[in-house]
């Protein structure tokens, strides 16, 4: 709901998603504890798919190299495993100069400068 709230009022001329960014939402609402009511998979899917009809909408299919020296510093705050896709979404925020939106707090602290990430509250 708050990412729904967020995007409706976030009039944006051009927004991005990947795939990692849909296994994300597949995952958490998929999670019963994150989510009262588990929607159906095929409920879930058609949601991706209506995405693409939004406007401004641009899908993101290629994923930088993680190992690229550009990207090192980046790593180097990595402190587990928890972090890998945090880490990866932001190279690719890095690499096409966008915002990364995003819920969680934490992926704010691995991000190159601060205006990089958009926390959604």
């Amino acid at each position: 709901e708050r990412v729904v709230r967020w995007h409706e009022e976030w009039i944006p001329k051009k927004w991005a998603v990947c795939p990692f960014s849909e296994a994300g939402f597949l995952r958490l609402s998929l999670n019963p504890a994150f989510v009262a009511g588990q929607a159906p998979v095929g409920t879930l899917i058609e949601i991706l798919r209506r995405l693409c009809t939004k406007r401004g909408y641009h899908r993101m299919d290629s994923v930088p190299d993680p190992s690229d020296t550009r990207f090192l510093s980046l790593w180097e705050k990595v402190r587990g495993h928890r972090q890998v896709t945090d880490a990866v979404l932001l190279c690719l925020a890095m690499e096409e100069d966008i915002r990364l939106a995003t819920m969680d707090r934490s992926i704010a602290a691995l991000a190159d400068h601060p205006d990089r990430v958009v926390l959604i509250e």
